[in-house]
């Protein structure tokens, strides 16, 4: 008796690299044809496609200077958005198209007021409202720190402003405005409220140390999501050696927006968002007989991306021996699209 046996399937795709473009907000699609070319049944998948992120990060080194000395000065930050780092965080401010619009949230009540005074100082855990995500883990609490920071941890209060990353700088970190501030004593210039849709903590008239001629006034506000906001209403003096961004429990990876550098003012508002994920397939799996085909999508969704051009791959896994992982590389190049208000 003699038999035949089928040959093994063999997948091939149209396309291998896309490219496509959108605004803030919009979705577009792209199809490619995957064909079975051969005598036996095609079995493919598509999982999540992953996102290409930025690389090994630099580690800043821990500031060394003593109290009321400023750190060195560089150049002024003159972008208005940045990243993604490590994890995917990317940001921007209220002058990059699509950026976020600065309004004030004010919670500077007697109910809101926190208690912490002096100088160096950090509260008590205070709750959020809600299950707050930053680098992979989930936070309920946090401590507010007279010196322009939150941190999600217990790690000593820092006045040295660094860079991020950094070994010097506390973990779990958000940080709108750390610089070595000082509440004074007997005042009390903290407020933080939550609604349970956001949770906002505000530093009120706080001047810098030894420098009573510098006095901030500025925000920072979490949401369920992840997005975290800094607002600045008034930043009378040297705002110019802060360090504003966020890092990891690590230390490893963390997204600057700027140290010790010229780039806060008055009414400026800066967000920071995880990178959501903007590239799926669909169908995400099925099955070719012999000599087959099917159309997938490659779907791009521009729904909170800011102006840059986004990489990722597609992964479609099969049955093919000769081609059992194959990627399509996507490339989307948003534009963002401004911020409606009303009046």
């Amino acid at each position: 008796m003699t038999t035949t046996t089928l040959g093994p399937p063999h997948l091939s795709l149209s396309e291998l690299d896309v490219a496509a473009a959108s605004t803030t907000g919009n979705v577009v699609t792209h199809g490619i044809e995957i064909v079975n070319d051969s005598q036996g049944t095609l079995d493919w998948s598509a999982p999540t496609p992953a996102l290409d992120f930025a690389g090994a990060q630099a580690i800043w080194p821990a500031e060394v200077g003593q109290k009321g000395e400023d750190g060195p000065a560089r150049g002024p930050q003159t972008e208005s958005s940045g990243g993604p780092d490590a994890f995917g965080y990317r940001w921007t401010d209220s002058s990059e198209p699509g950026g976020p619009a600065f309004q004030w949230v004010d919670v500077a009540n007697p109910a809101d007021l926190l208690d912490i005074t002096g100088d160096d100082r950090v509260t008590d855990p205070v709750p959020l409202g809600f299950s707050f995500p930053l680098y992979g883990h989930r936070f309920t609490r946090v401590r507010v720190c007279t010196n322009g920071y939150i941190q999600f941890g217990s790690d000593d209060v820092a006045f040295a402003n660094t860079g991020l990353p950094s070994q010097g700088a506390p973990r779990n970190l958000v940080a709108p405005f750390w610089d070595d501030l000082h509440f004074g004593s007997g005042f009390r210039r903290a407020y933080a409220h939550s609604d349970g849709t956001r949770w906002v903590v505000s530093w009120v008239a706080v001047p810098r140390y030894n420098d009573p001629a510098s006095v901030m006034t500025f925000q920072c506000i979490l949401y369920p999501s992840g997005e975290v906001r800094f607002q600045y209403l008034s930043m009378l003096g040297n705002a110019a050696d802060a360090t504003l961004g966020i890092q990891d429990s690590s230390k490893t990876a963390g997204l600057l927006v700027a140290f010790n550098q010229p780039y806060v003012r008055d009414s400026l508002a800066v967000r920071i968002v995880p990178l959501r994920q903007w590239l799926a397939v669909e169908p995400a799996s099925g099955f070719l007989a012999p000599g087959a085909r099917q159309t997938i999508e490659l779907r791009f969704d521009a729904a909170g991306l800011g102006t840059g051009v986004y990489t990722g791959r597609a992964g479609i896994s099969s049955n093919d021996p000769t081609a059992p992982d194959t990627s399509i590389k996507a490339s989307f190049a948003v534009t963002g699209a401004p911020d409606i208000q009303l009046s």
